[in-house]
């Protein structure tokens, strides 16, 4: 196998670096983790023109092989390399421009936005937004549920299914699972259109809607549900709550005559399913019994 092959399958991952350092150089083998670095902080940046990006990076190995005095083998692998980093070039010119994360049911993940902006995605839910026009337009899409901690700036919108919000700079809570759609305003001053009425929200303030319902509540905590070991419901349909509980546990509930549409008011576990599951039954009068791992059966 030639230098250059063994170049690029080391850069795709199918090569192991220490594999990879046997058969190079230290001088060589440092050169390419440099570039492999390179190569990395390009795909995770926009800041600079691609073309840019690539003769810089090309310029920089040109001139690191010309100062060695390497063999014809290197100039190849060079040659390759760069070959490597013009695919790259096309490949995000040609790409979406939509950056998108999705967690798994009982997974939750913080989210770095490239202003600085931070997002905390809740379980079984969904964030995209346009990365490559963000500093003129600060707009998420959102399915399921999320925290953020939006720097000032630009109008930050969040759009979902059920309804926009628009900030300045702020933190706030959003549900919007079904036609459940709540936001909790923790910090600063939040503007809420439901497609029914318009709200603003300032901090310690709330808005829920469901059933073409919609309740504006005060709220007595400081922390969202996802940086908490609970998660709250308030006046809310039980038929919710289920489905809050199936997205954290990896659990799905079989109904057996309970009527759903009956509200809850409490608190949950996020990490004890059966303490969820004892309070929720006590609560609401109704039994349950665990058939498997993830079937929940219950009745009144």
């Amino acid at each position: 196998m030639n230098e250059d092959t063994i170049l690029a399958r080391w850069l795709a991952g199918e090569i192991s670096d220490a594999d990879f350092k046997k058969q190079m150089s230290d001088a060589d083998f440092t050169a390419y983790i440099k570039l492999r670095k390179a190569l990395q902080l390009y795909e995770h940046t926009q800041t600079e023109m691609p073309e840019a990006v690539f003769q810089n990076i090309k310029s920089r190995i040109l001139k690191t092989e010309q100062a060695k005095h390497k063999n014809i083998y290197y100039k190849i692998a060079i040659s390759a390399a760069a070959v490597l980093i013009l695919l790259i070039t096309l490949n995000h010119l040609l790409s979406p421009s939509m950056f998108t994360v999705e967690t798994a049911i009982g997974e939750s993940q913080k989210i770095v936005l490239p202003d600085g902006s931070v997002a905390w995605l809740e379980a079984h839910s969904k964030l995209s937004y346009n990365k490559r026009n963000w500093k003129t337009n600060r707009e998420i899409k959102l399915n399921g549920a999320a925290y953020f901690e939006v720097n000032k700036g630009l109008k930050f919108k969040v759009v979902t299914p059920n309804g926009n919000i628009s900030v300045l700079g702020t933190k706030f809570e959003v549900k919007s699972i079904s036609d459940l759609f709540k936001i909790v305003c923790f910090e600063g001053k939040v503007s809420v259109h439901t497609f029914q009425k318009d709200f603003i929200l300032f901090a310690g303030q709330s808005v829920q809607k469901y059933d073409h319902q919609v309740q504006k509540q005060l709220i007595r905590y400081e922390r969202p549900d996802v940086q908490s070991e609970i998660i709250r419901f308030t006046q809310i349909p039980m038929s919710y709550v289920l489905q809050e509980l199936e997205n954290q546990y990896n659990i799905k509930f079989y109904n057996k005559g309970v009527d759903t549409k009956v509200l809850f008011t409490g608190s949950l576990p996020r990490n004890n399913l059966k303490l969820s599951l004892d309070l929720l039954s006590k609560a609401m009068n109704i039994k349950y019994k665990q058939k498997n791992k993830h079937l929940i059966e219950i009745e009144s």
